[in-house]
């Protein structure tokens, strides 16, 4: 039973694939009135520098946690690191993003 329903869904997909790269589905462009102006290029490289700034500083905190926990193992906490982490990371890459865009790679 499993077996019919996951090819009965490779099928469904694949024939949508199908109709919609043959033209037989029209693609709905979205209006400007649905996304609205443009931002500005300058808001890209400030957005992009903030996320930059803001990552950097959650990463030093980590190392600074991480380096001052060597001296003191038994008092490390798994769940305020990986928020830490994950922030950092996420901000990061925003950021990149953000500088990438501004920079005009995903123009």
């Amino acid at each position: 039973a499993d077996g019919i329903a996951s090819l009965l869904f490779l099928l469904a997909l694949a024939a949508l694939v199908f109709s919609v790269g043959s033209g037989a589905i029209p693609r709905a462009e979205l209006s400007k009135h649905v996304l609205g102006p443009a931002p500005q290029q300058d808001i890209y490289a400030k957005a992009g520098v903030g996320c930059i700034v803001l990552g950097s500083l959650l990463a030093l905190r980590f190392f600074w946690y991480e380096l001052s926990m060597l001296r003191r193992p038994a008092e490390r906490r798994m769940l305020s690191q990986l928020v830490v982490a994950a922030s950092s990371s996420m901000s990061l890459g925003y950021g990149a993003f953000f500088l990438l865009t501004w920079a005009g790679v995903y123009a």
